[in-house]
């Protein structure tokens, strides 16, 4: 896909449709295209771009600087502004440069050498914390700084979706009657990784854990929580989209599931702007994902 309307940039990037339109005419921002019917669309560079103009405007920048830079001269900042993710861990930050390297060059071998290796320095819960997490950070921002094609991306995300699926399948299934959770992404939400290492966590720690992966309507996930009696419902929220229509998302797990201890994770940003009381917990790291359990 690489034609967007103005609704859709406002759904990706969380910036209103009317402050969109007020950035291009005021420090042009951005330069849509029309189509023959003259409706105005936006290419896969330019939602890049605006993408790109929000993370840098997070940081603090004016507005007005930022829209009036290049593209090039956004690329750089955003790789300057994330060099930092790095880790200080000498040994770990050697790791995902090489697997940096190895995705980029497509080349699943090389990739799968260099994990091995680290995987025999860490334990998975500790190279998933130290090294995949600011790897797939890495990545994240090569992408954003026009360093990474999206096929590569998806070539990265997969083989470490394998990864976790093969921790997956060295754990013993151990059948729990104490409580039973279902994990899923919502609808338009495509990202599992964070949730599959979620599964895997609760597996390891010897509960039921009904992973649902992603795309899930609502109304699915109400009528498989009912069929299995489901004590938890954990999903995460990926993507920043509208504060509104999370909002709303949360509201109907409220109202739907008034029995199950619901938790959230994901996107700091966007579930920082939520409100919900007492029945939502949310889990912001790893680590408090664990003592929670």
């Amino acid at each position: 896909m690489n034609s967007f309307t103005i609704s859709q940039l406002e759904q990706f990037s969380g910036i209103k449709a009317h402050t969109i339109r007020i950035w291009e005419k005021r420090y042009n921002a951005l330069r849509p295209s029309r189509s023959q019917g003259n409706t105005r669309y936006y290419d896969g560079h330019q939602l890049k771009r605006l993408l790109n103009i929000v993370s840098l405007i997070e940081g603090g920048t004016q507005v007005a600087k930022i829209c009036l830079l290049s593209d090039d001269e956004l690329s750089q900042k955003i790789i300057e502004k994330f060099d930092t993710f790095l880790t200080d861990n000498a040994d770990a930050s050697k790791y995902i440069l090489l697997l940096t390297a190895a995705g980029i060059n497509l080349d699943a071998i090389t990739f799968d050498r260099i994990y091995k290796q680290a995987a025999k320095r860490f334990d998975f819960v500790t190279l998933y914390r130290i090294v995949i997490i600011p790897f797939l950070n890495r990545v994240g921002i090569l992408w954003a700084g026009e360093r990474m094609l999206p096929s590569q991306e998806h070539f990265i995300s997969n083989l470490i979706l394998q990864k976790i699926y093969a921790a997956i399948d060295g754990l013993p299934l151990i059948k729990s009657s104490e409580a039973t959770w279902i994990l899923c992404l919502p609808e338009g939400e495509f990202h599992e990784i964070g949730l599959l290492f979620s599964h895997y966590l609760l597996l390891k720690a010897g509960k039921n854990s009904i992973y649902m992966g992603s795309n899930m309507p609502l109304e699915s996930l109400n009528s498989t929580a009912e069929g299995v009696r489901a004590t938890h419902i954990y999903v995460f929220l990926v993507h920043y989209d509208l504060p509104e229509k999370a909002q709303e998302y949360i509201n109907s797990l409220i109202f739907k599931f008034k029995n199950c201890r619901i938790m959230i994770a994901g996107n700091h940003r966007l579930i920082s702007e939520l409100h919900f009381d007492h029945r939502i917990e949310w889990v912001q790291t790893i680590d408090d994902f664990i003592l929670k359990l």
